[in-house]
C-alpha cells in the first residue's frame, strides 16, 4: 500500500497519457524512467540497512553497540514488529 501511495502521482501521468492519447514514444520514455526509478526505490532501502550492518561490524567488536536495547524493546513490544 505504501509504494502506491508513493507512485501515485507516477501512476496518474501514465492513466492521463493513455487517456488523452499521448503518442506512444513519450510513454515508453517515461515508462523506461519510471522502472529506473522504482528500482531505485527499492535499492535505497538495501543501501540504508547495508550502511547499519556496517556500523554494527564495526563498533561491535569494541564494545560501542549493546543488543540488549533492541531485544528488549521487542520483548516488550515496543519495538519492529511490536504492537
Amino acid at each position: 500500500m505504501g509504494l502506491l501511495k508513493d507512485m501515485e502521482c507516477c501512476i496518474s501521468i501514465v492513466l492521463c497519457l493513455t487517456i488523452l492519447k499521448g503518442s506512444v514514444l513519450k510513454l515508453r520514455n517515461f515508462l523506461k524512467f519510471l522502472t529506473k526509478l522504482l528500482k531505485l526505490y527499492l535499492l535505497s532501502s538495501l543501501l540504508i540497512y547495508a550502511a547499519l550492518g556496517i556500523h554494527v561490524a564495526v563498533v561491535a567488536p569494541l564494545g560501542l553497540f549493546n543488543f540488549s536495547v533492541y531485544i528488549d524493546l521487542n520483548l516488550i513490544g515496543g519495538g519492529p514488529g511490536g504492537i
